[in-house]
Parts: C-alpha cells; structure tokens; sequence
C-alpha cells in the first residue's frame, strides 16, 4: 500500500497537469461545439449534409433554451437566453454559410433551415422578440 501513496506522491505534478489538460480539451469541445455552425456548413458538400448542420443546430438550441428554462430565473440566465438568441438568428444566413454549395443548393437550404425553425415557435419569438416564453 506504501507504494501506491508513494508514486501517487512523486507523480503528483504530472497527474494534475494531465487532469488541467483534460479539462481544457473538454471546455474547449464544448464552447466550439455550440458555435461552430458557420464551420459545419462551409463544410458541407452536398444539401444533406447542409441539412443536418441545420438539424444539429436547431436541435441544440432547443436544448439549451429547455435547460435554462429549467435553471434559476436570474440576470445570469438572462443573458445566456440572449447569446442562444443571437445564435438562433444565424439561421437566417444558413444558405450564405455553405460556400462548397451552388447558389440553387444554397437557397434550397434556406428553405429548409426556415421551415425547420418555424416548428419551434418559442425559438423564434426568443430570436425576433426576446421573448422568454417559459418564463
């Protein structure tokens, strides 16, 4: 047992570096993760894949705005509704975001992202409105 707690000691430094580093990776994949809409659809290279960078995206704002509905009703929450607001609106530029598509594509893509935005009408009232519906 002794030399267990001894090399936990004498590697100490480095298990939390590794730890610090982790963590680091971890929040790092989760900020580009939530914002990183403008780089999934420049990358699309076919309207499928366009369609489900939409998808995505819609689907996690909708999480987001369900778990902060969830939380404390606070200045804090607040905010956040407004940059998930601010997010939200960049749907309207879905087209204009997949640079690798032909202009039909591109529009057929704006449809697409509008009609799917329309059936989450508390998402969009938060976009156009900053209405907060659950509050």
């Amino acid at each position: 047992m002794a030399s267990i707690l001894e090399w936990q000691e004498k590697h100490r430094i480095k298990l939390t570096f590794i730890a610090l580093g982790l963590l680091a990776i971890f929040i790092l994949a989760v900020f580009l993760g939530s914002g990183g809409n403008e780089e999934q659809l420049s990358e699309a290279t076919n309207i499928e894949e366009a369609k489900s960078a939409v998808d995505y995206f819609i689907n996690s704002w909708e999480q987001q705005y369900r778990e902060l509905c969830d939380g404390p009703k606070n200045g804090t929450t607040k905010e956040k509704f407004s940059e998930l607001s601010q997010y939200i609106r960049t749907i309207e530029e879905a087209g204009e975001k997949c640079v690798k598509l032909d202009g039909e594509i591109q529009m057929k893509v704006q449809e697409y992202a509008r009609e799917q935005i329309k059936k989450y009408p508390h998402l969009l009232a938060l976009s156009d409105y900053g209405t907060i519906e659950c509050w």
